[in-house]
């Protein structure tokens, strides 16, 4: 579709999240990319992607817009969180096939799951990086 300076951007014909091991060896062995999950887009298209592809959630998060700014913001917010439909980001509206989605390759990366302080800290000391804090 396009070029940058690190190769093509080109189209993606399917995302799969989180595929069983054999189905993701499958597709690995076909030249399928891993998904990294770092992404660009603008705002505009992750709104417009939310309103095609999770449109009860767009619909609630919607109608939140009429009470920024008032003393009703508050509440609005906490209504529109409690009332809207939850959704997987990837399942939703990454795997929907209706979206022009494209892919680049990156280069060798070790992937680390950061998710939790205790991987964070784990991570660090391997490093050899670790604050004094964290020597406990």
């Amino acid at each position: 579709m396009a070029w940058t300076p690190r190769g093509p951007l080109q189209e993606i014909r399917r995302f799969v999240e989180k595929p069983p091991q054999a189905e993701a060896e499958v597709l690995f062995q076909a030249g399928y990319l891993w998904n990294m999950f770092v992404f660009a887009s603008r705002a505009v298209a992750l709104v417009e992607a939310g309103r095609r592809c999770v449109p009860l959630l767009h619909d609630r998060l919607s109608r939140m817009e009429l009470f920024l700014g008032t003393q009703h913001e508050p509440w609005a917010i906490r209504q529109a969180c409690m009332l809207a439909p939850t959704a997987n980001f990837s399942r939703s509206v990454l795997e929907n096939e209706s979206l022009p989605l494209v892919v680049s390759k990156v280069p060798d990366l070790t992937w680390c799951d950061l998710g939790t302080p205790e991987r964070v800290a784990r991570t660090l000391r391997r490093l050899g990086v670790a604050p004094a804090w964290l020597a406990s």
